[in-house]
């Protein structure tokens, strides 16, 4: 009984110190641009799958861009989700002809060529 009121009275006093919707915001680290995604999904559509170029030299061929956050990016391959930092990723290559090129700035912006 004694655990059950010290529960009950640490969620009225998380209540009273923040505002009802402060749990509910979203996180500026989990906002991405979504014109950008649909862009990025737009090439895909055209141009097929892409490549993933880490700065180690390593490759991860045959990948879909999902989504492209602050500081990762979730891909898809052979039907799964990945995610992976943008620290770690050199370039993403769309198309089998580098249609397009998507590179990350030092602020982590996205640029597309």
């Amino acid at each position: 009984m004694k655990k059950t009121a010290t529960i009950a009275a640490l969620y009225v006093l998380i209540a009273c110190c923040f505002p009802a919707d402060y749990f509910a915001q979203e996180s500026p680290l989990s906002k991405q641009d979504t014109s950008l995604i649909s862009a990025i999904h737009a090439f895909h559509s055209r141009f097929g799958t892409g490549k993933i170029i880490l700065k180690d030299r390593s490759i991860i061929k045959k990948v879909i861009v999902h989504e492209i956050y602050p500081y990762w990016i979730i891909y898809k391959k052979d039907g799964s989700l990945h995610d992976l930092l943008i620290e770690e990723i050199d370039k993403i290559e769309i198309g089998k002809n580098k249609q397009r090129v998507i590179v990350f700035d030092e602020n982590n912006k996205t640029i597309i060529y």
